[in-house]
């Protein structure tokens, strides 16, 4: 005999907010978790793996989800490296980096919050004067 997973109780103010910060009206969160308006409205409570998944989705700690209130969040004063032309303050990180030649650096970025992919080249000569300035 199976029983199904257990429902749990999560603020709806919370799964608005986690939305927001995902950015992208919720329109792609919907297609892969299509009870989320039913969960913002209250009509029916997600289940841990249901929850487990959104959290994922959204970048967001599933703890947070938990919380009385949304937690305020504060923009760094420094982002260090790339930052994304479209999501203000969110960081560009790098998925791969690669050297086709000597003395040049290929680095792949994206953004965890929209998506937004970019590419660019450094030579090594440069590489290292931006190390320097870091430190």
């Amino acid at each position: 005999m199976t029983s199904a997973s257990p429902k749990v109780d999560v603020r709806p103010e919370l799964l608005r907010w986690a939305c927001e910060r995902a950015g992208d009206g919720g329109e792609a969160l919907r297609e892969t978790h299509p009870l989320l308006d039913e969960w913002v409205r209250g009509v029916t409570k997600p289940t841990l793996k249901q929850l487990e998944s959104f959290a994922k989705a959204v970048d967001v700690p599933l703890g947070c989800l938990f919380l009385s209130a949304p937690p305020e969040e504060q923009a760094p004063a420094k982002v260090r490296g790339l930052t994304c032309p479209h999501c203000p303050g969110a960081r560009l990180y790098v998925y791969r980096a690669r050297r086709p030649c000597a003395g040049k650096v290929v680095r792949y970025r994206h953004c965890r919050l929209c998506g937004h992919r970019e590419t660019s080249t450094e030579t090594r000569g440069h590489v290292l004067k931006r190390r320097e300035l870091v430190k």
